[in-house]
């Protein structure tokens, strides 16, 4: 059996700072902990990214992301846990790691109605180097060089507590999910002042059409992101031809554009390829992402 999956997808609006806005668009188990245990089996889940911002001025500064997760159904019970590591090098300037375990229950499972709640909880480490950061005011703009700035710094960190809660409804053909992150808000200072990460929402709702059950399946939907100011929104059209050929379509308008492609192949195994650029004629950087992922279901 092999499922062919290709999403063209386009964002908008401002991003947050964030990386809960812009990361592994298909790790689901990174934005909303109820997906712990929803397939039933033994899941892992691993995700790569280089991405990064060309610039007029700097040139290109790439990043790199790194994803890895686990999840499992306890069979005969209602209880579902995973765990989930990720780690992020932006520009070679700031890095963050993550390290969350995850806890999902199963409040209502029923053939025809199922509602499943989860939470994580994560310890957080964030760290920049100063020594490879340029600040707007340190270039003079006569002669476009760089000066130092009045004060030195050679390196700041923080590490911190988090956690987050999500949940997940389906009745019949429709599905809903929903998240809320940073509960705790917490401190990510890097230096002195109090600058905390502030409540972020997340939620998507899709309804299958099973117009054709065996040959083609019509699954439309909505994904929204909302952190303070910041938001993203995006239209889910997704379609599936001979339960193994998938089509999927994410439309908004756009500051930046992407596709993605993946395979299904032995049963078990899922391998993808997603791809990420800004198409803005008013954005000052130009934004590109490469990501490839692979994931691994088993049962016991």
């Amino acid at each position: 059996m092999i499922t062919i999956l290709i999403i063209l997808l386009s964002n908008v609006c401002l991003q947050a700072q964030d990386l809960i806005f812009r990361q592994f668009p298909t790790a689901y188990l990174y934005y909303n902990p109820a997906y712990a245990g929803l397939v039933g089996k033994h899941v892992v889940h691993l995700n790569s990214k280089y991405y990064g911002i060309e610039n007029i001025n700097q040139g290109l500064r790439p990043s790199i992301s790194s994803f890895l997760s686990y999840d499992t159904h306890f069979s005969d019970s209602l209880h579902s846990v995973g765990i989930l590591a990720f780690y992020d090098n932006e520009s070679y300037v700031f890095e963050s790691q993550h390290l969350g375990g995850i806890y999902s229950f199963n409040l209502i499972y029923r053939e025809n109605l199922r509602f499943k709640i989860g939470t994580e909880i994560s310890y957080n480490s964030k760290s920049i180097d100063f020594s490879r950061l340029i600040l707007p005011d340190q270039i003079d703009p006569q002669n476009g060089v760089v000066r130092p700035t009045i004060e030195t710094f050679h390196h700041g960190d923080v590490q911190y507590m988090d956690t987050k809660l999500g949940a997940v409804f389906k009745i019949n053909n429709l599905i809903s999910t929903f998240s809320v992150n940073h509960i705790l808000s917490p401190n990510t200072s890097l230096i002195y002042s109090n600058s905390t990460i502030p409540m972020s929402f997340s939620g998507t709702l899709e309804y299958y059409f099973l117009f054709f059950p065996e040959y083609f399946v019509f699954k439309p939907g909505f994904l929204f992101n909302k952190q303070d100011i910041f938001y993203n929104y995006n239209l889910l059209l997704n379609f599936s031809l001979f339960k193994h050929y998938k089509l999927g379509l994410i439309i908004s308008p756009s500051s930046t554009f992407g596709w993605m492609i993946g395979i299904d192949f032995l049963k078990h195994w899922t391998l993808f390829f997603y791809s990420e650029k800004s198409i803005s004629d008013l954005a000052l950087a130009n934004f590109f992402s490469y990501e490839g992922g692979i994931s691994y279901r088993f049962s016991k």
